[in-house]
């Protein structure tokens, strides 16, 4: 962060901005982030990346209805389909931690439609990840195996390894966690998650949202339903020195 704040005051360009609003947004700094990322605007509102962190952000912060606005703003002034495809898969999530699992669905089915490239440089994971959570929840867990087989087939097409990694890989990890967990197999679930873990500052690489902070919440989560003490104290540790507003922030989402 020093370093970052020491070249937002040599360069006073918009990027310096744009990058410090990211650190402080994984630190779980959100005030901080936010007025950066807005200052980076005002530097340049060509930014097109910026309102998509500025969904997340304000997400975080529970202002969903400005997480909307954000990521409306984002699909419009975004150039390729690609970007757009990501924009509605923000959206998909954000109407998915808003219980509307139906326009959440829709929206996934919409992105899939304009955009389809497996490319692991551009391939979208979210899509298929959220898809695959939505299932979950819906107690849907055909589906949730047909949106993990996506990601799975991609991996290892692409021969993706912790050491030639791309984002698939976590989202496939995570994924498929979660579905073990959910067919009764919670303890196969959490080795997953170990494996997903053990990927360490790859967790945070090229992602917003889901970045390390979001998968240590999901481990978290799974061994204290274990009530495995030792574990739990490790997924507090990861998660709290990561970012220790996280689980807070996403809590207050859910509470709308």
């Amino acid at each position: 962060m020093e370093f970052f704040e020491k070249n937002k005051e040599i360069s006073r360009v918009a990027n310096a901005f744009d990058s410090l609003g990211d650190g402080y947004f994984y630190m779980g700094d959100y005030l901080n982030a936010r007025n950066n990322k807005l200052t980076a605007l005002a530097y340049d509102p060509g930014l097109e990346w910026v309102p998509y962190s500025l969904g997340d952000i304000y997400l975080l912060e529970g202002r969903l209805d400005d997480a909307f606005q954000e990521n409306s703003r984002h699909f419009v002034v975004s150039r390729s389909p690609r970007n757009k495809a990501l924009s509605l898969s923000q959206k998909a999530f954000f109407l998915f931690l808003s219980g509307d699992d139906a326009s959440c669905r829709q929206t996934l089915e919409e992105a899939e439609l304009l955009y389809s490239d497996k490319d692991p440089n551009l391939f979208v994971p979210e899509i298929d990840y959220i898809q695959g959570i939505s299932a979950i929840r819906g107690k849907n867990l055909p589906a949730a195996k047909a949106a993990l087989a996506r990601l799975e087939g991609i991996v290892a097409a692409s021969r993706i390894t912790p050491k030639s990694y791309f984002p698939v890989l976590k989202f496939s990890l995570g994924l498929k966690a979660q579905i073990e967990a959910a067919e009764g197999q919670p303890e196969r679930g959490i080795e997953t998650m170990e494996r997903l873990l053990a990927l360490k500052p790859k967790l945070g690489y090229w992602s917003t949202l889901f970045n390390a902070a979001y998968f240590y919440n999901i481990y978290l989560e799974m061994v204290e339903a274990r009530g495995n003490r030792e574990k739990i104290l490790r997924g507090e540790a990861l998660l709290n020195g990561y970012n220790p507003f996280f689980r807070s922030a996403l809590e207050r989402v859910f509470r709308r």
